[in-house]
């Protein structure tokens, strides 16, 4: 207990948080071994942590020159397609909460830096249902994403990130 009354979480919250993503990722697991099959490309799952999106697995594509991040690696929610699709599926009230905290970082040239623009796309996105990133959040790389939720109710995406040149080519919209 800690001195402000109360349950001190420790390590055992981590155990838990593990137990919550192996879950998810072994639901979605077939979802991305199939997309990824079909497409050549790495697909990615990942889940909102706070103000970010992490990367809690991947099937690697088969194209000599392909997108990889990172298990772990967490992403920032405005520049990233699975962020995007994140933000897209939250409702008013937690997207207002969120919009108080998430900082507009540009990373590239690209990247959406004002709420007005983020919100447009998050609009555009709902009616679609695809999310985009198109070299917002690195140079070189494109994505295209969607979101749903997981087992536990976690908020998740599935992105493919493509290298930029490669996307161009199937992209319709460009």
């Amino acid at each position: 207990a800690s001195s402000a009354r109360g349950v001190r979480l420790g390590p055992a919250l981590l155990s838990l948080a593990a137990a919550a993503r192996f879950e998810i990722a072994e639901a979605a697991r077939e979802t991305l071994t199939a997309l990824s099959r079909d497409s050549g490309e790495t697909v990615d799952l990942s889940v909102v942590d706070n103000e970010k999106i992490v990367f809690v697995d991947q099937i690697a594509g088969t194209h000599r020159l392909a997108a990889i991040s990172g298990l772990g690696v967490a992403f920032p929610l405005h520049s990233s397609a699975n962020g995007k699709a994140a933000l897209a599926a939250m409702n008013e009230a937690t997207l207002a909460k969120l919009k108080k905290k998430l900082v507009l970082t540009q990373l590239t040239a690209k990247t959406l830096t004002s709420w007005e623009a983020l919100e447009g796309e998050i609009a555009e996105i709902r009616k679609i249902g695809i999310a985009y990133d198109r070299e917002e959040n690195s140079p070189g790389i494109s994505a295209i994403a969607l979101s749903g939720t997981g087992p536990s109710g976690e908020l998740a995406a599935i992105s493919i990130p493509v290298p930029t040149q490669r996307f161009a080519e199937n992209d319709q919209t460009l």
